[in-house]
């Protein structure tokens, strides 16, 4: 008998999808007698209707965080130790016996079906990747046995040799089965065992269980993290996940984004390929549209990023999700999902509001030859650290400030005099080119050609009383009274880099190159001075 379950299609399925629920199916199939059933997903109904359909009268789950070392061994007032049941029981008939009420992702069921043919149903779900709590065992002690649940990919077989490469598993044990019609399960052992020269198979689905040789936690031939998935919630725009090649071989191993399970449609997201090792990645941030494929070395950890630009959000406040599909395409064809998930919110501080400091190294200086020509971007005899602030809004227009408070801890930058404050930019923030003019006036006390404390030279006339002519007007020099003070000018340029995310970047890091200009401050012209800047947020 054939049946399909979609888990009450219903009011619950819909509300699920209304939750936000990244959602993936699968088909599981019980056999006439005895069945070891794993499954990679937590479904979203209980377990009272998860198994109202089942042929069976019990269900048991197995629990492997048992064998943890972080079991509790605090007994209260007794001091004995806390011995945590190795499975939990769902009961048909017992109800308030029953100790299984939800079902968690990466979870071994045993069952004994009822039906003389076999049952089909498929189930849908929240996935996560898979953890295994190994328990050191004798491989002639069934009892001692770890439980193995295995997703492969496509409908074919994988020798077990292969799989378990690089496993705490006995060297030369067993792989045994669950089967038995009657009221008591036995274990069964392969036709050919496991070792080198082993042709054992497994295929989607199974469950095997094998003799440990040490508590570990190899969890599969890929240790993928983080193992609930990526949550961006409302605020969030970073997260990472990581992939751990924890077989003796190197694989190649595939992520794909897809639509979560009665969805059509996902959270925009861009990917960081940060490579493995020394190896960097590709370097860019770029829109996670195709399939991202790498050649993972055995031990070494492949870790991509991944952002979500709150910026191209409707703000509707709906929940959006995805799956990602990590596949290996070698001799294990082992696959796991992630979910991925984001409420549609632009966020109290959205990209890119907030305070920036722009780190500038000047590095490159101007000079003038005899006919008065300026000669740009000579290598200077070294490297002058300057630091800029700056403030964008909510509509990304920027100000270049003197000084900011954060955490009650005043900044400030030498860009601008203390009685100056603020400038306000032209152009745009995070791309193309970015502009702040400002003139340090004649009387200011940041002035360097004003002499504060020189009794003569007040900018007043011999009178100590009468204002001298503006500096500021060339026609003043030819009277007879001369000007004392004249105002500077200033101006600072930032020219972004492009980067793959436009002008929003996830890292909330933004690089480019600065133009530091003095105007007024020699006969020639303006003086230039330029370098290399990375620009950060650090309040938003």
């Amino acid at each position: 008998m054939k049946r399909r379950t979609i888990l009450a299609l219903g009011a619950v399925f819909a509300a699920a999808i209304a939750h936000g629920t990244p959602l993936v199916e699968q088909q599981i199939k019980l056999t006439s007698g005895w069945n070891a059933v794993y499954l990679s997903i937590a479904p979203t109904n209980s377990a009272d209707e998860v198994f109202a359909d089942w042929p069976v009268e019990s269900v048991s789950a197995y629990n492997a965080d048992s064998f943890l070392y972080t079991e509790s061994t605090a007994g209260g007032v007794t001091g004995e130790s806390v011995v945590r049941a190795s499975y939990w029981i769902w009961s048909r008939k017992a109800d308030y016996a029953s100790t299984l009420k939800s079902i968690a992702a990466d979870t071994v069921l045993l069952c004994r079906s009822t039906n003389t043919t076999a049952f089909t149903t498929t189930l849908v779900g929240t996935p996560a990747a898979p953890r295994i709590a190994w328990h050191e065992s004798n491989k002639d002690n069934r009892e001692m046995l770890n439980p193995i649940g295995l997703r492969v990919g496509g409908s074919g077989t994988i020798d077990a040799a292969d799989w378990f490469a690089g496993s705490p598993l006995v060297e030369g044990s067993t792989v045994y089965r669950m089967s038995g019609t009657n009221d008591t399960p036995r274990f069964v052992k392969s036709a050919s065992g496991y070792g080198a020269n082993a042709t054992e198979t497994l295929s989607d689905g199974q469950v095997v269980f094998v003799a440990g040789s040490e508590v570990s936690d190899w969890s599969g031939p890929l240790y993928i993290c983080p193992r609930s998935g990526v949550d961006f919630g409302s605020e969030g725009s970073l997260d990472e996940i990581s992939i751990r090649n924890d077989g003796e071989e190197e694989k190649t191993v595939t992520i794909t984004y897809t639509n979560s399970h009665g969805s059509d449609s996902r959270p925009d997201l861009q990917y960081f390929d940060g490579g493995t090792g020394d190896d960097t990645g590709s370097g860019s941030w770029t829109p996670f549209t195709t399939a991202l494929t790498r050649t993972v070395a055995t031990g070494e950890t492949w870790r991509v990023s991944l952002a979500l630009d709150r910026t191209k959000l409707s703000g509707s406040g709906a929940t959006l999700d995805g799956i990602l599909e990590i596949a290996e395409d070698g001799g294990t064809l082992s696959k796991s999902w992630l979910g991925v998930s984001a409420i549609d919110t632009k966020g109290a501080n959205p990209w890119p509001t907030g305070l920036w400091v722009a780190n500038i190294k000047l590095s490159k200086v101007c000079y003038y030859r005899k006919d008065g020509d300026r000669v740009d971007g000579v290598t200077a005899g070294g490297v002058m650290p300057v630091r800029a602030l700056l403030v964008v809004d909510a509509d990304g227009k920027a100000k270049l400030v003197q000084r900011a408070y954060v955490d009650d801890v005043r900044i400030s930058s030498a860009f601008l005099p203390v009685d100056l404050g603020e400038v306000a930019g032209a152009g745009t923030f995070g791309s193309g080119n970015l502009a702040f003019e400002y003139t340090i006036g004649a009387e200011s006390p940041s002035n360097p050609f004003r002499h504060a404390l020189h009794p003569f030279f007040d900018g007043k006339q011999m009178d100590f009383k009468t204002a001298a002519p503006s500096g500021d007007d060339f026609q003043n020099y030819i009277g007879s009274v001369k000007p004392e003070w004249f105002s500077i000018g200033g101006a600072v340029e930032f020219t972004f880099d492009e980067n793959g995310a436009a002008t929003w970047n996830p890292q909330e890091t933004l690089t480019g190159t600065a133009k530091w200009i003095y105007r007024n401050v020699r006969r020639d012209g303006d003086v230039v001075a330029e370098g290399r800047f990375t620009m950060r947020r650090i309040a938003k």
